[in-house]
């Protein structure tokens, strides 16, 4: 499949995106199509389903407090990066399995590991992970100010009936009170029947769709943002210096004790960092430190 194919030059708050010789799509992009369905998903918003009955599909929302929180760093491409994306292991045969298959080379008709090619793989992948940083700590902001809306009950949600075409009562805001918020957010869909998984999709999952007028009196409250919406990136960025500190002052003492550690410090110094950005924070320094 072409990339034309897959990417949409309409983009939410960039309007038309030549994608050709001249402007091409960048690199991390251009990998990350390869990629799977859930990217292809996000560069494709002409394939989403529509806004209709005074209903914003969630992707959409996504979108449009990217841009309000970010208004001059959101580009749109953000929700296309895979947040689980880690740096490679040293030696190919501590990879899992599907990474390590990449390094395998035929030779007399056996596979063997190819070390050569493995470090090219590692290279590019440190590549991909710098290009990628600043989406990466912009999505984790989006997704959690919408968690936080739901969980509160200020962003009440449904989802759309695909046999009917009209739409559900709102939904528990506790199915967000849950670390496995990601499957949620990979083509928008949920499964009534079973909230808290690991799918993504199949029998029984539908689209989740938010009511336009609270989206629209989240966006209004975000736009003239407390002090705690206005300085998440910076927290982020406080929060990250200081695990480094930490964990290179200690190096064997790799497990910070949250309690006595890290809560008074974030409390004190960047109050509006909140526990599931900590462990998503923690875990990217970790898997560098790794590296």
């Amino acid at each position: 499949m072409k990339i034309e194919e897959l990417f949409n030059p309409v983009i939410p708050g960039l309007g038309h995106v030549e994608v050709s010789r001249e402007r091409p799509l960048p690199a991390h992009l251009r990998d990350l199509l390869e990629a799977d369905d859930r990217q292809r998903f996000w560069l494709a918003p002409e394939r989403w389903p529509r806004d209709v009955m005074g209903m914003v599909f969630l992707a959409r929302a996504v979108q449009l407090l990217g841009q309000t929180l970010f208004p001059n760093e959101w580009h749109g491409f953000e929700p296309s990066v895979d947040l689980s994306l880690a740096p490679l292991p040293i030696l190919p045969e501590l990879a899992p399995a599907s990474e390590g298959r990449k390094a395998r080379k035929l030779v007399d008709r056996r596979w063997v590991i190819d070390h050569s090619l493995w470090r090219q793989l590692r290279e590019k992948r440190e590549q991909t992970l710098s290009s990628i940083a600043g989406s990466r700590k912009r999505l984790v902001v989006v997704r959690e100010r919408l968690i936080e809306a739901f969980l509160s009950g200020e962003l009440p949600y449904a989802v759309r009936n695909d046999n009917r075409g009209d739409f559900s009562d709102t939904l528990p805001a506790h199915w967000w009170n849950t670390e496995l918020t990601d499957a949620r957010f990979y083509w928008c869909r949920i499964n009534i029947r079973n909230p808290i998984s690991h799918a993504v999709g199949g029998d029984g999952f539908q689209f989740i769709y938010i009511a336009q007028r609270d989206l629209t009196t989240l966006i209004d409250k975000l736009g003239h943002p407390a002090p705690k919406e206005k300085n998440t990136l910076d927290d982020v960025h406080k929060l990250e210096g200081y695990l480094r500190a930490a964990i290179k002052a200690s190096p064997n003492k790799r497990t910070l004790d949250f309690k006595k550690d890290i809560q008074p410090w974030m409390r004190a110094n960047a109050p509006s960092i909140t526990d599931r950005m900590y462990r998503d924070t923690r875990k990217s320094i970790l898997d560098v430190q790794t590296e």
